[in-house]
């Protein structure tokens, strides 16, 4: 990283550090005068007055009039911008976790009750509406979506490893969009080591939820799904229904369920 050697080049650095943490409209200016001056052009074309006491603590006409100095200085704004966006990255992350720590960790009320599983199915096609077609999300998109799909065919507890990176470097508002998908379907999750999210589904989801979920999450073209799914040594608990309510009528037709038009079948 370059480094400041005296004093008009840390006011420089600071002054760029200001710019691109806090939009500083003063700073904006001084960043745009230094990146189109021309050293090479008379002198009276690259003055600016009143020099501003910012503009005279950063050295900036001298910066501007020597290319070798300019070099410098736009090296230095190029450093600011690197510490800033970490910084910025950094808060998003600890944002995140802090909110990924609060995800229930076990299960609480189990999803056999209608209301729970009607409400997880609408709140994975609302999800899935929003982000498929997000660069950056829909990865994480496709990956809960397959989780559902590999639930439904699995007797044992799948555990779906992320890397909370790929949550929290998502574009806006995909952080909480995430969490909020995440309690509503019924998902556990444990931050472990090096930012890794383990991710499971209550035990208590069926086979017949599981799939009604996944047909609401709908597909995920063009994007693989993040992370991996490997099995646990921990039994589902309700493979078959037996705990299951049995939907309304209307809301079976709603589910695309044939049987629910031809009983007998």
């Amino acid at each position: 990283m370059t480094e400041p050697a005296n004093d008009a080049e840390r006011a420089w650095l600071a002054a760029c550090d200001n710019f691109f943490r806090n939009n500083d409209a003063e700073a904006a200016a001084l960043i745009e005068f230094i990146q189109s001056s021309d050293p090479s052009a008379p002198a009276t074309t690259i003055n600016m007055a009143p020099e501003t006491p910012l503009e005279r603590s950063c050295g900036l006409r001298a910066a501007a009039a020597s290319p070798e100095l300019r070099a410098r200085y736009l090296a230095l704004k190029d450093a600011a911008r690197a510490a800033a966006h970490a910084a910025a990255l950094d808060a998003r992350r600890r944002n995140f976790l802090a909110k990924a720590s609060a995800l229930p960790a076990a299960a609480a009320e189990p999803p056999c009750a209608w209301a729970r599983v009607r409400g997880a199915a609408d709140a994975l096609g609302a999800f899935g509406r929003a982000w498929r077609h997000a660069p950056g999300a829909n990865g994480v998109v496709a990956g809960l979506a397959r989780l559902l799909r590999d639930q439904a065919r699995s007797d044992v507890v799948l555990r779906w490893t992320a890397d909370a990176a790929a949550v929290f470097e998502a574009p806006e508002g995909f952080v909480d969009a995430f969490c909020d998908v995440v309690r509503a379907s019924h998902v556990l999750c444990v931050v472990g080591e090096d930012d890794a999210l383990l991710l499971e589904l209550d035990p208590a989801w069926s086979d017949r939820s599981l799939r009604r979920a996944a047909a609401a999450a709908g597909k995920v073209a063009g994007a693989a799904p993040h992370g991996a799914v490997a099995a646990t040594d921990r039994a589902r608990t309700n493979v078959d229904g037996e705990l299951d309510e049995t939907p309304p009528f209307l809301d079976r037709l709603y589910m695309g369920e044939v049987d629910a038009l031809c009983p007998i079948l």
